[in-house]
């Protein structure tokens, strides 16, 4: 493991490159479910904070103890015995000013120039296709045990793993209705009845012309 007083956050360039993210669509507009949601991926061990800065490392702040008010939150994923920097964000989406069809989204991301402390991602996702099976399912799963070591904190209906990822109300209906491509850049997860449903990329090479 890694020294805990190493820098982290502050590390020059290290929140740079996009980032490979979870994103989940949490379902109907819920305060209750958004809270539950950010207590249960900010926790220990896989995740350290959350913090309100990323340009102060965590010995510099406190950690934030009311998440729902913070639409942007950082801190340090562990990952492979190393301290990565990582974030999260909050959404919501909804038809027109319709309200009672809002639907909230929480992202989890890892900054690709952070992931390059652990992994071989070299100019991905604009090169380096090659090393992309490997350290995308290193990670890929890193995000499934997260949801699984979580399962029943929170409700959500769908999510995808990837670079830059989101998700637009009509996707959100494909997802409902388990209506997933066969040619997918985006890993693809469902929380199925009694475990995660796990559906992987088929292609790396988002932007190969």
């Amino acid at each position: 493991m890694q020294s805990q007083t190493k820098p982290c956050l502050t590390i020059p360039d290290v929140w740079s490159g996009g980032h490979y993210e979870l994103y989940l669509c949490l379902g109907p507009h819920s305060d209750a479910n958004v809270r539950a949601a950010l207590q249960a991926v900010w926790r220990k061990p896989m995740l350290e904070g959350p913090f309100a800065r990323r340009d102060k490392e965590p010995s510099e702040q406190a950690v934030v103890a009311d998440k729902i008010p913070h639409a942007h939150l950082f801190g340090i994923a562990h990952i492979r015995d190393v301290r990565l920097p990582c974030g999260t964000f909050t959404a919501r989406q909804q038809e027109d000013d319709d309200e009672t069809k809002a639907l909230d989204f929480l992202a989890l991301y890892l900054p690709m120039k952070g992931l390059s402390l652990a992994f071989d991602v070299g100019s991905y996702p604009f090169g380096s296709f090659e090393s992309a099976p490997a350290w995308r399912a290193a990670v890929d799963e890193w995000f499934l045990q997260l949801l699984r070591s979580q399962r029943g904190a929170f409700t959500f209906e769908g999510a995808v793993i990837g670079f830059d990822q989101s998700l637009t109300l009509s996707e959100v209906t494909l997802l409902r209705a388990r209506h997933i491509s066969t040619d997918r850049f985006e890993g693809v997860v469902l929380p199925g009845d009694r475990e995660l449903e796990w559906y992987p990329p088929t292609r790396h090479d988002l932007f190969a012309v």
